[in-house]
């Protein structure tokens, strides 16, 4: 079998990586420890086939995390919050040195948000975060649009808060993360401009 097949395309944040992807072939799943995965972010639900996907990991040695997510919307209510908590949980892996793959179905809304909101939350700005989606894939880039992006900057900013010390107000983390999810995730510098350029107009982009 060609390895190179199942190469992951990572980036460094933090001393961690990130890379993003659609649904892994259930057969890929074993290779990825051997590209250096230390944990999957499976964003789907269940009857997207999550449950298998987890097991396949987990039997691989790597580690899982499951955030069912409504597609092509930012999350509501219970699922929000616990978003939100999941995507400060791995700002701190990757500040421990994880690799981290996050997956959706087609790797465009879900994983755009989630991964706009984890590379906001490390650091980056706003249009750096969205020159490093395009970087590590041109289809999440494309799947982003200003209410996924306004979701991601205020879970970016819970990210923020934690590592400040500050813990969310009590009402706002009633609920959270209960019933929902189970940790065990140089383009050419022309080729994103547009797409940047089109959710900076928008206004949903800090500079």
């Amino acid at each position: 079998m060609n390895e190179r097949r199942f190469a992951i395309d990572w980036v460094t944040v933090r001393a961690g990586r990130l890379a993003l992807d659609h649904r892994p072939r259930l057969r890929r799943i074993p290779h990825l420890p051997a590209e250096g995965c230390d944990r999957v972010v499976t964003l789907l639900s269940e009857r997207e086939g999550a449950r298998e996907i987890g097991e396949r990991v987990e039997a691989a040695g790597m580690q899982w995390t499951w955030l069912p997510l409504p597609g092509g919307r930012p999350p509501e209510g219970r699922l929000d919050l616990a978003a939100r908590d999941v995507v400060a949980t791995l700002a701190t892996r990757l500040g421990e040195g994880e690799s981290i793959l996050i997956h959706c179905s087609a790797g465009m809304h879900r994983t755009g948000m989630i991964a706009y909101a984890l590379l906001r939350g490390c650091g980056l700005d706003g249009v750096e975060t969205l020159s490093a989606i395009g970087d590590l894939r041109r289809h999440t880039l494309d799947g982003l649009d200003p209410q996924l992006v306004a979701w991601a900057e205020r879970a970016a900013a819970d990210c923020e808060r934690a590592a400040a010390g500050c813990a969310r107000p009590a009402a706002d983390r009633e609920g959270a993360g209960r019933g929902f999810g189970r940790a065990a995730a140089d383009g050419e510098p022309h080729a994103n401009g547009g797409a940047i350029a089109s959710l900076v107009d928008a206004g949903g982009v800090p500079e």
